[in-house]
């Protein structure tokens, strides 16, 4: 037993040695680096993106030793193929972000409803045109009901899933509920629309929120950061 934990220790003394994390820029308690590049050894560089972190959680995570940021790393991010390996991306530097782990569930979530949105078979299919098409028609509206006009701030579940609020919705939602949900128009309820509202609430919430200043993001804000960290580099967004 002793000496099981004494090679347990060696390795945590060679992962100490091994690894190092540097920031983007100088860190700025007050507007802490949301992108660092981590050497691990023998060249194995990788890219990690903090956007979907609090100010709180970043600046905890600076304050760490090596060891602790390693462990950090480890236990709560993913990794992430921005060409999905479905889609022959290789498992390379220059295809990889390494996102926290509920971000990369949620971004998963969004890439559902795109893909039932789209009236593909399965979100293998799934490309970036796609995303694009879906955050232009919806993604306005989505806006203006998970978000508090006075601050930006996003309201609560709660608030956005009240069912007699939608008894009389727009046209527009009410289209787009059918067309994710495979109904007809006419047979969309004030309940249909509430379950794609709630269905949808915790990818804005983790993936839409601007952190620095805790509001909703507008459409060109979340095209940035999905750009940024999700999307294939040389397949982007673009909105004229």
């Amino acid at each position: 037993m002793a000496r099981r934990d004494k090679r347990r220790e060696q390795r945590k003394k060679n992962k100490r040695y091994a690894f190092a994390v540097y920031p983007s820029a100088p860190i700025d308690w007050n507007r802490p680096a949301r992108f660092a590049v981590v050497d691990r050894g023998r060249g194995r560089i990788q890219k990690y993106y903090f956007d979907h972190l609090s100010n709180y959680e970043i600046r905890n995570f600076w304050k760490m030793n090596m060891l602790e940021k390693a462990e950090f790393l480890d236990n709560f991010f993913d990794r992430h193929h921005r060409i999905p390996r479905c889609q022959k991306g290789k498992t390379v530097p220059e295809n990889l972000s390494h996102v926290e782990k509920v971000a990369h569930v949620e971004y998963n979530r969004l890439i559902f409803v795109v893909s039932r949105w789209s009236s593909l078979f399965d979100i293998e299919s799934v490309k970036t045109e796609h995303i694009s098409r879906f955050l232009r028609q919806l993604y306005p509206s989505l806006l203006r009901i998970y978000m508090h006009q006075s601050n930006c701030k996003m309201k609560s579940l709660e608030d956005v899933t009240r069912r007699k609020d939608y008894e009389n919705a727009s046209r527009f939602l009410t289209l787009h509920v059918a067309r994710w949900s495979g109904l007809r128009y006419k047979e969309v309820k004030a309940g249909d629309i509430c379950y794609f509202l709630e269905y949808l609430y915790p990818v804005i919430k983790k993936l839409a929120i601007d952190h620095d200043n805790g509001k909703l993001m507008h459409l060109h804000g979340f095209v940035k950061v999905l750009n940024k960290v999700w999307l294939p580099i040389n397949e982007p967004i673009f909105l004229q």
